[in-house]
């Protein structure tokens, strides 16, 4: 049994890593168990953990929450929490401080009444999770009506007949000149 399933594991395997990198680093293993062990090692052993911590720290630097309208709160906090997340499952976790700390330096709204709300929570809120709860209801409450970016150019938007005439608009406009 172990030799069947160890075989099924190898040619599972080989058909998902086909044409990739990850594919040389069980080419020669004739082990399904094994070709696993060496993908883990490779993909996630200890300097594949030191790397990604190294990455997760390294973006809490260039992380920060400035305006509404361009990065909002929510996708600051998305970012943020995924960065812990990686921080903790390779074995460097934050303690509640930091957290606290890093959330309310990075979180640099210039909007007076927010700036006051920052100060009110770092005395208020004792644990991560209550400080983001009311952080997100004070952005809520002070920035409901902001705008949200809108791309500069929304081609499939326009409908078909605008762009004929336009076209041929411009067909008109040219033939003329000549």
């Amino acid at each position: 049994m172990f030799t069947i399933y160890s075989e099924r594991v190898l040619t599972l395997l080989k058909e998902l890593c086909l044409d990739t990198e990850a594919e040389a680093w069980f080419q020669n293993i004739k082990c399904g168990g094994e070709a696993m062990k060496a993908l883990q090692v490779h993909y996630d052993g200890p300097d594949e953990s030191k790397r990604r911590n190294e990455e997760a720290r390294s973006k809490f630097k260039n992380i920060y929450y400035k305006h509404e309208g361009t990065f909002t709160f929510e996708k600051f906090l998305t970012n943020y929490y995924q960065t812990l997340q990686v921080l903790e499952k390779y074995g460097t976790p934050l303690y509640e401080e930091e957290k606290l700390r890093l959330l309310f330096s990075k979180s640099q709204n210039a909007h007076p009444e927010f700036k006051q709300e920052v100060v009110i929570c770092r005395t208020l809120c004792k644990t991560f999770a209550s400080a983001v709860i009311h952080l997100k209801t004070v952005v809520a409450r002070l920035f409901f009506d902001v705008a949200k970016p809108k791309s500069r150019r929304n081609v499939s938007s326009v409908s078909n007949k605008v762009l004929e005439s336009t076209f041929l608009i411009y067909l008109g406009r040219t033939t003329r000149a000549r």
